[in-house]
């Protein structure tokens, strides 16, 4: 079953197509209203990685921010990768680069599990979302996570170093902003970094599952590569977050 684009237009003034209203409210609440990523100030004209575009709010919120913003976006799902352009279209933007792919330490092909009815779930992680279908059932509701679930289906994508995509670029010098919300896999899209490219980025945001331990690991990793992190909990209402274990990571470089 195809679920039909829509257009959404908020109280804020801001409309865009989305596939689910329910979980395009949710997601335009985290970028618009709670700025979970706009922990950092940026230059005029900044150039950002948006790992895990989805289908463009924060690439929106991050051309309404910085007019003048480069931004490079990755986005594996074909139906997400519409309706982002779509919204580009809507707003009629520039500086956008829009690669359908995913981004890893290496390249090769995953198959993706693609959740129709909450696509921002959507992940390439090896057990296909399962675990995290199972928090949502135990710490939330089983109804919830049987609807994430219903028409889950599985495709290949093709998944690539993000190095790949700056080297030889004499327009891009410095990356201001990598943003990483991707559903697993967040310490391989650094690793798909050469040293060089890694020395980079001055800032990292990302949003963080850490049910075992992730957390820590990848702070001490970022530490170690030339980061100040910190960290915090994802403002989601009713201690949610808590409960799930979601984090807002913020690195600086040093």
């Amino acid at each position: 079953m195809t679920t039909s684009v829509q257009l959404l237009n908020t109280p804020e003034g801001v409309s865009f197509y989305h596939q689910g209203d329910e979980e395009a409210r949710w997601i335009f609440d985290e970028i618009f209203t709670q700025r979970c990523y706009d922990t950092v100030k940026l230059s005029e004209k900044p150039v950002i990685i948006d790992a895990g575009a989805n289908i463009g709010l924060y690439t929106l919120f991050a051309k309404r921010s910085y007019p003048e913003a480069q931004v490079l976006a990755f986005e594996p799902a074909k139906e997400s990768v519409s309706i982002f352009n779509q919204n580009i279209s809507l707003h009629r933007l520039s500086g956008v680069e829009l690669y359908e792919c995913a981004l890893g330490s290496k390249n090769e092909t995953k198959m993706l599990t693609f959740f129709p009815n909450t696509p921002t779930n959507s992940t390439i992680s090896s057990d296909g979302g399962k675990e995290w279908l199972e928090l949502i059932a135990n710490k939330v509701s089983k109804e919830v996570a049987h609807k994430m679930k219903e028409n889950a289906r599985q495709m290949p994508v093709p998944v690539r170093r993000l190095s790949e995509f700056l080297r030889g670029r004499k327009d891009i010098t410095k990356v201001d902003l990598l943003k990483i919300d991707i559903e697993g896999g967040e310490l391989d899209v650094i690793e798909g970094l050469d040293d060089d490219h890694l020395l980079s980025v001055k800032n990292i945001v990302m949003e963080l599952w850490s049910p075992d331990g992730q957390l820590e690991v990848t702070k001490r990793t970022l530490e170690a590569k030339g980061y100040a992190v910190t960290t915090t909990l994802v403002p989601w209402k009713s201690g949610q977050a808590e409960k799930m274990k979601m984090y807002m990571l913020t690195a600086q470089r040093v």
